[in-house]
């Protein structure tokens, strides 16, 4: 976690906290079996001298499972957390600092109290009106369901491994950074031609369009569906007034919203509305005939056949085979189902598949016909010449590209050791040649300082991963957590 650290470090101290009230954000974590040997109850691994307890393991797994849910979408769940073995990627982490508080211990790194509560003072996360506040900073531990020893342990751990991270911190010199700005400030002098493609040439017959299916008949399948017995509950009484209409929007308004995640008034809502209340209303009758239906009392009238795609299996949960489900919405009532079978997703015939494989031989010979009038072109078209471009260039085609062509072009360029070549869009190849180079000029401080920055962090990550490499050799490691495949 010291690579991470060091890609943070102006947040280093409100991280610590952050992930502190992650922890409580995310509530209680069911966690995989222990080894309940009396002396590891409380840890769920140990290296060298360092042990992790099961507490810091919730935590970093917390924080982490934030983290990832921040950055994805609201509906990241434990199940998507358990297919990703997040409980292995939260002890490896805590693994990878206990190895490097180890080695803190071992150069005779160390925090003391004073540097801890200076810390803590400093805190923007404990000021009030820019001072510190003791009365803050209980509450805060309080509602985090913390002590102050717990926290300020913790505390502790960052600021050595922040200690030892600058301490094994190599700085670029001279040389290093010449090298990364030849690399960086290089402008090539370009000229650069547009072939189009004409895409009527492409043609194929059936006996190649029947060998490219043969070829590629796994990736053509039915989908998978789920057939159903069914019971929709509509409402007797559709007449519903206006006033009892608008007393259901105001209490759930929020739900109703366009496509521009816009509230929306209650008349653009008005049949919304209307399914949704009869829907409500409609709910416990539902019930009763879910029951009785169970009970063999009545029995269902509709036979579905549904895919993934519908909103019914969406609106569905754990269905089981010969179980009935609890009735949902559906249009202005509810629907009661019952699951019969589920037809896995089967190769299709060639008749079935022949519009969709037909689709991507095309694409197929299209993008081969490209290459080869790209290739063809290279020395014999009319170029124009662009200028001088850097990695860092604008867009300097005066329209003959856009700026996200632009963009691959660019990067295509500085990517090849090549003098001339090509760059493959929709329907058109860029021939491009370079006639001269030269350097930018790299001596600003800004330049040299963003430079030694970038070089520093690609120096520092390696040796850091190399060096973790390397004590993983010198200090036991003991996992006692027996869940998520950790061994």
């Amino acid at each position: 976690m010291i690579n991470w650290m060091q890609k943070h470090k102006k947040s280093l101290i409100p991280t610590v906290w952050i992930s502190t009230i992650a922890f409580v954000g995310a509530g209680f974590v069911g966690w995989g079996a222990y080894d309940l040997n009396k002396s590891r109850s409380t840890s769920v691994a140990k290296v060298g001298d360092t042990a992790i307890s099961i507490k810091e393991f919730q935590n970093k797994y917390s924080e982490v499972y934030n983290y990832l849910k921040s950055i994805t979408d609201v509906n990241f769940t434990d199940e998507q957390a358990k297919k990703m073995h997040l409980d292995e990627m939260a002890i490896n982490a805590l693994i990878q600092d206990a190895i490097l508080l180890n080695f803190a211990k071992d150069l005779g790194i160390n925090a003391s109290d004073e540097e801890v509560a200076r810390e803590i003072i400093n805190s923007d996360n404990f000021k009030t009106d820019g001072k510190f506040s003791k009365k803050l900073y209980e509450n805060a531990m309080k509602n985090a369901g913390l002590s102050q020893n717990e926290y300020e342990k913790e505390l502790k751990k960052v600021i050595i491994l922040d200690k030892l991270k600058k301490a094994i911190s190599i700085k670029p010199n001279a040389d290093d950074i010449e090298m990364l700005a030849a690399s960086e400030f290089m402008q090539d002098k370009v000229e650069i031609a547009i072939v189009d493609q004409n895409v009527s040439t492409i043609t194929f017959n059936d006996d190649e369009l029947k060998d490219f299916w043969e070829k590629n008949k796994s990736k053509y399948l039915t989908q998978k569906t789920y057939e159903m017995d069914a019971y929709f509950v509509e409402p007797e009484n559709k007449n519903v007034d206006e006033k009892t209409l608008r007393e259901f929007f105001e209490k759930n308004r929020d739900l109703y919203r366009n496509e521009n995640d816009k509230l929306m008034s209650f008349e653009e809502a008005n049949a919304s509305v209307l399914n949704d209340y009869l829907a409500d209303f409609n709910k416990d009758e539902a019930i009763k005939r879910y029951l009785d239906i169970k009970k063999g009392k009545i029995f269902t009238n509709k036979k579905l056949v549904l895919n993934d795609n519908d909103e019914i299996i969406k609106n569905l949960q754990n269905m089981k085979i010969g179980e009935f489900n609890k009735p949902i919405k559906y249009k202005n009532g509810n629907l009661i189902t019952k699951l019969t079978k589920i037809n896995e997703p089967q190769i299709m015939e060639f008749d079935a598949a022949k519009k969709l494989a037909g689709n991507d031989l095309f694409e197929a010979k299209k993008a081969e016909d490209l290459k080869n009038l790209a290739e063809n072109s290279l020395g014999k078209v009319t170029m124009k010449d662009i200028g001088f471009v850097s990695k860092a260039s604008e867009n300097t085609t005066n329209g003959i590209l856009s700026d996200e062509e632009f963009a691959k072009f660019i990067g295509s360029l500085f990517a090849s050791d090549k003098q001339d070549g090509y760059v493959l869009y929709d329907n058109k190849a860029l021939i491009y040649k370079i006639t001269s180079q030269t350097l930018d000029n790299p001596t600003s401080a800004k330049y040299i300082s963003a430079l030694e920055s970038s070089l520093s962090k690609l120096i520092n990550t390696k040796l850091q991963e190399d060096l973790i490499s390397v004590l993983q050799k010198r200090y036991e490691i003991q996992r006692y957590y027996k869940g998520g495949g950790v061994e």
